[in-house]
């Protein structure tokens, strides 16, 4: 998986009339803080000997191609659920992902984990 592929991803989910700017913001920035984890979890990946995982769905140490999946899904799957919720609660939920995936993002760095694609 590449940046390209994720940018292509992105382009799957037009911004729908409904959204406002607001709604549209917080995608975005929901999305880049899921690319930023994903980066940093394929790095975790590929350096066993430095590092483990944490999520219990993706266990110790996941390959990159279950990184890659388990992301994938993440992102498609985080862009139909605001898709479908009500604009008050698109809000608060791309809000909440964002804030989790920053303190997640925060930690790896904080424990010198790059990001690597």
């Amino acid at each position: 998986m590449t940046m390209r592929f994720l940018i292509l991803l992105l382009l799957a989910f037009p911004a729908h009339a409904e959204w406002d700017a607001t709604d549209r913001w917080l995608g975005t920035a929901a999305v880049t803080t899921l690319a930023f984890d994903w980066g940093q979890t394929r790095t975790t990946a590929k350096q066993p000997n430095l590092y483990y995982e944490t999520n219990p769905i993706l266990g110790r140490h996941p390959s990159t191609g279950q990184v890659d999946a388990y992301f994938v899904t993440c992102i498609i799957g985080t862009m139909l659920i605001a898709d479908w919720l009500a604009p008050a609660n698109r809000k608060l939920f791309l809000g909440t992902v964002t804030a989790l995936e920053i303190v997640v993002t925060q930690r790896n760095r904080q424990l010198g984990i790059k990001i690597a694609f």
